[in-house]
């Protein structure tokens, strides 16, 4: 009875070793998914936002996700889209909440994803154009390119890339 007792611990010990490999703690460096939040909500010129990061399973493969979407406040455009674009992934890949293996997702409420994507390209990056999309997509691979390492440093927002409707033109 005692044998019995010592393998049935010592297959639990092993069901738990196993489900937790894949898991581990918050990696160092980046920020939080409600630190990203709060340093985009905190850009003048932008009405709401939001930062999300998560995941699920296709078989054994977990496939993860970071995704920022943001509103501009009535009366503000951007006016520098390359550095808004490349801030906006540079959010998305210091958010430490996991690893986002299935690429980085970006939204600008109001306007068509093909803008922000027009803006990856004009900066150098290399994104997807879908006509029937309704976010602009940046691949892990592309984004490890661009980024490096995982997670990324707390990006600093340039100035001016937001402004209000008058200055955009001066």
């Amino acid at each position: 009875m005692m044998f019995n007792s010592v393998r049935v611990r010592a297959g639990l010990s092993l069901v738990a070793l196993l489900l937790t490999a894949g898991c581990s703690a918050v990696p160092a460096g980046g920020q939080s998914k409600d630190e990203a939040l709060a340093q985009v909500r905190s850009i003048a010129g932008i009405d709401k936002a939001d930062v999300s990061s998560g995941g699920s399973f296709s078989g054994f493969t977990r496939q993860s996700y970071t995704i920022v979407a943001v509103t501009l406040s009535p009366g503000f455009e951007i006016a520098k889209t390359q550095d808004f674009a490349e801030f906006l992934a540079r959010v998305a890949w210091s958010v430490n909440v996991e690893e986002p293996n299935t690429g980085l997702s970006f939204e600008i409420d109001g306007s068509p994803p093909s803008e922000l994507e027009a803006a990856f390209r004009d900066a150098g990056w290399d994104v997807p154009t879908d006509p029937g999309a309704h976010l602009s997509d940046v691949s892990w691979k592309v984004a490890r390119e661009k980024l490096g390492r995982w997670p990324g440093p707390v990006p600093k927002a340039p100035e001016g890339m937001i402004v209000p409707i008058s200055q955009a033109s001066q």
